[in-house]
């Protein structure tokens, strides 16, 4: 796309004004922040229940209506599931058994279901983790929150999906017989590192350099165009929270940021959005009755999230924050949340286009990238993208120990553990 396409977006754009909170005197400040400050919250401290109710704010809605009157049968649910789910011809590499798969704690909930750290009995360096969907629904309901190319897509390498390792019946004890999809291991989501950078360095100021944000957000945007253009994708629910580190060693030490990946489109058929990440068009619809089953979603309303997503990496806030998640007006009467003034001018007119009230007038995700990209040879960028080491996620030591422990265990050299499959899956 280049410079010009960007000229002639600006040129045709209408204008918005993004409105400064009437309760915040300054874009970078966050009640929420402070909060949690005065709280005493740390990332590396904070328990999964204190996660789990600090994160309600942004919790996914999920479309219930659509669910369907078949009765709950877990016993049911597992005969469908070796018998027809396991040896369908097209999906059968999907659906499979994670033989010696031990559950643990739990590490967040969602609107879905809850997280679980999890590892093989055998491999405890390779950790996983499971997603656990809602109980009380029968099987053949649950599957139609996964879209369809997911369940056949045999290629994910360097895609979103490849972190997606397949779905099981758990045999756990405690969660025997639910449906479960099973990923490789996070560390944390992209949410959950702003907020601690906030907590821990600038609680006043932005969480990141123009450069970082502009590497984060020209991953997302990738990701997101190979979701819309190699998988027929709609994210519907892409917001920082649902932007995952995944525990790659390989990956990071070469590139810190490789191990960023947009992440919970796997159940996006049911997701009705969240809050103010949703575009005015969604919004629209929910205000006029519209049932949440009915809801349309496009490729430009997960452009409008992405705008939402930026924002976040820009100022550490949530969209709106202290506003009611059902005041829909503040955002079909134009206002869009404050930018610093300060802001990089490519980066403001990249995020204020990913707004438009018009879709069609807001770009795709391949001309994101293509102008994101472009953007990281800018000098000032360039001279700013160092990702912040601060931070145990990016300690050198763990993440040295993660590729040592991942290379002796593929070569059989840790004592009492057999070596890893070699097509490595878990």
């Amino acid at each position: 796309m280049g410079n010009v396409s960007c000229i002639k977006r600006m040129e045709k754009s209408t204008s918005i004004d993004p409105a400064p909170h009437s309760s915040t005197p300054s874009p970078y400040i966050s009640p929420r922040i402070e909060s949690m400050r005065e709280n005493g919250s740390d990332f590396t401290e904070r328990t999964s229940s204190e996660i789990t109710e600090q994160s309600k704010v942004h919790w996914s809605e999920v479309d219930r209506a659509a669910d369907s009157d078949e009765e709950y049968d877990p016993e049911s649910d597992r005969v469908y599931f070796d018998e027809v789910l396991k040896k369908h011809p097209e999906w059968k590499h999907f659906f499979r058994d994670f033989p010696n798969l031990e559950v643990h704690h739990k590490m967040t909930e969602g609107g879905q279901g809850a997280i679980y750290y999890a590892q093989r009995r055998g491999y405890p360096y390779r950790p996983v983790v499971v997603k656990v969907l809602k109980e009380g629904y029968p099987l053949r309901s649950l599957l139609q929150q996964i879209p369809s190319s997911v369940l056949s897509a045999k290629d994910k390498d360097g895609s979103p999906l490849e972190n997606i390792l397949g779905a099981t019946m758990l045999n756990d004890e405690k969660l025997k017989n639910r449906f479960a999809l099973v990923f490789e291991m996070l560390i944390c989501d992209l949410r959950k590192f702003i907020d601690d950078r906030k907590l821990r360095q600038n609680p006043d100021g932005p969480p990141f350099t123009i450069g970082v944000i502009t590497r984060f957000m020209h991953k997302i945007a990738k990701d997101m165009e190979c979701l819309h253009d190699e998988y027929g994708i709609i994210h519907k629910d892409l917001k920082a929270s649902n932007v995952l580190f995944c525990v790659n060693p390989m990956k990071m030490l070469a590139d810190r940021f490789a191990g960023l990946s947009v992440a919970d489109f796997e159940c996006s058929m049911s997701v009705v959005g969240t809050g103010f990440w949703r575009a005015p068009e969604v919004l629209r619809q929910l205000k006029d009755g519209r049932s949440s089953a009915q809801v349309e979603f496009t490729r430009a309303s997960d452009v409008y999230s992405f705008g939402m997503v930026g924002y976040e990496l820009v100022t550490g806030l949530l969209p709106f924050e202290g506003y009611s998640l059902n005041d829909y007006d503040v955002v079909l009467t134009g206002q869009r949340p404050e930018l610093p003034e300060d802001l990089h001018y490519a980066i403001r007119h990249i995020i204020t286009d990913c707004w438009h009230p018009e879709p069609s007038m807001r770009p795709t995700f391949g001309e994101l990238t293509q102008e994101l990209g472009m953007l990281l040879n800018d000098p000032i960028v360039r001279a700013e993208q160092l990702m912040p080491t601060d931070h145990p996620l990016f300690d050198e030591d763990c993440i040295y120990y993660q590729r040592w422990t991942y290379d002796m265990g593929k070569k059989g050299h840790i004592t009492g553990h057999p070596p890893l499959e070699t097509d490595d899956s878990v």
